[in-house]
């Protein structure tokens, strides 16, 4: 029997984490200043099997998307320079993004992308934390809300991801 410990106790904090969105590939990117993020990945939806009214197993049902949401403050809507974009470009595909960024899967219809979540650990070596926490997010699709602010008008993103890969310190 093995005993299991925290490989990190080390609590991280808002300015540990950088949000980059990209393309298929990483070719094109942007890094957003991101507040507020969440998410969930609930794997597979749980499929109960009952007889005669009882609980008798569960199983793997179908898949279900990882959402999530993170707020940005507003700059500006669009834009269509070369090498510009703004959060809302990637989330419609639109502006320089629909014409210079290719979609991460060409299955889906709406416009798609990939998004990286890092929680620095580096800072941290010598206290059993000494590598990056990193979440990608594959085929996302997204929306965008607009609201005024007295602190800053802001964009909240709502969006789904087919899936989520994990990787940390070992």
């Amino acid at each position: 029997m093995a005993t299991y410990t925290l490989g990190s106790e080390t609590t991280k904090v808002p300015r540990d984490g950088t949000l980059i969105m990209q393309d298929n590939g990483g070719t094109n990117t942007l890094t957003v200043k991101y507040m507020n993020l969440s998410f969930s990945d609930p794997g597979h939806e749980k499929v109960t099997q009952r007889i005669r009214g009882d609980i008798a197993g569960s199983r793997n049902g179908d898949q279900q998307y990882a959402s999530g949401s993170f707020d940005v403050y507003f700059y500006q809507f669009t834009d269509s320079g070369s090498n510009q974009a703004s959060v809302q470009d990637v989330c419609d595909g639109s502006g320089a993004v629909g014409s210079n960024w290719t979609k991460a899967s060409t299955a889906h219809e709406q416009f798609n992308f990939d998004m990286v979540f890092t929680k620095s650990g580096t800072p941290y070596t010598g206290i059993a934390d000494g590598a990056n926490h990193v979440a990608t997010f594959s085929t996302t699709t997204a929306e965008w809300e607009f609201s005024e602010d007295i602190n800053g008008d802001k964009i909240t993103v709502s969006f789904e991801s087919v899936s989520v890969t994990y990787t940390g310190p070992t």
